[in-house]
């Protein structure tokens, strides 16, 4: 074939795998924070506004109580309901601030180190926490709905959802995850001590 002939060599270089990393890292930052905003935005909206989104939340959680959606909420109920809901915000707040730190880290390069570790525990245990605080703050929402009713009339709903069930799942996951990345780590400085 003559040279002329012949596709022309690509000259471009292939981007470093360090540089996909920290890019990929970038992306995910960017997600997060857009995650947390939304988190925050959705949490006030929910609560500032005295009807819309909020009124359908009640809706739902008082006909899971079974009550009728005109029954009147003893007063301190809205506060305790906000109070009930609290810990789940936080908790995605908390785990998305663990993955924010965990991409920290994986765009400066420290992928596998004890670091990266601690924040895939962190997430772990706060996807598994969301789960478990989930399904108590629906069993309480719906008790605190019922528990002015007169006697006989008080519900204690008990129940887990799909979502409840990935959540907890996900979180084993990474458990599983940063516990085999701990042992790979204390595998390989073992062989490099016999070097």
């Amino acid at each position: 074939m003559p040279a002329s002939a012949r596709p022309a060599a690509s000259t471009a270089t292939p981007a470093l795998p360090i540089a996909r990393l920290q890019r990929m890292a970038r992306w995910m930052r960017a997600l997060i924070a857009l995650g947390a905003a939304a988190l925050l935005s959705a949490t006030a909206s929910l609560w500032l506004s005295g009807s819309g989104p909020l009124s359908a939340h009640i809706q739902h959680l008082m006909a899971a109580a079974g009550l009728a959606d005109n029954a009147a909420l003893p007063a301190g109920t809205m506060t305790a309901l906000f109070l009930i809901g609290l810990p789940n915000v936080l908790l995605g707040l908390f785990a998305l601030l663990q993955a924010w730190r965990l991409f920290g880290a994986y765009g400066r390069g420290q992928v596998f180190g004890p670091g990266a570790v601690r924040h895939i525990r962190a997430i772990a245990w706060a996807l598994i926490a969301t789960s478990f605080w989930h399904m108590a703050s629906s069993t309480l929402s719906i008790l605190l709905l019922t528990w002015h009713n007169p006697p006989g009339h008080r519900q204690l709903s008990l129940g887990i959802s799909w979502e409840d069930y990935l959540s907890a799942l996900f979180g084993g996951l990474l458990i599983a995850m940063a516990w085999a990345m701990t042992e790979a780590g204390r595998i390989e400085q073992d062989n490099a001590g016999f070097v």
